[in-house]
């Protein structure tokens, strides 16, 4: 990194450096812990969208679709459709 962005962030590792010496480990605990917090909610909401998609993929793929009501299994259709009509384009480009 270079400019003004590089040289806040060496100011502020020095700084952290610097104040190492005198941050309570008290506060330094407590820093772990937000950051610890705070990596547990990405994880839970990274982990809800994994699951998501590997729901979506298995309806994609004609798997548990009896757990769709009848909007979602025509918002499927749709899509699949849709996704065909664009690979048949595809194909006859390619093939052309």
């Amino acid at each position: 990194m270079r400019g003004p962005k590089a040289r806040k962030s060496r100011q502020c590792t020095r700084h952290e450096r610097a104040d190492h010496g005198w941050i309570s480990r008290s506060a330094s605990w407590s820093r772990g812990l937000e950051c610890t917090e705070d990596l547990c909610h990405e994880y839970e909401e990274l982990k809800r969208k994994v699951d998501a998609l590997q729901r979506s993929r298995r309806h994609v793929m004609g798997e548990n679709l009896d757990t769709l009501i009848l909007t979602d299994l025509q918002q499927l259709q749709l899509q699949l459709e849709t996704a065909l009509k664009h690979i048949r384009q595809d194909l006859g480009h390619i093939v052309s």
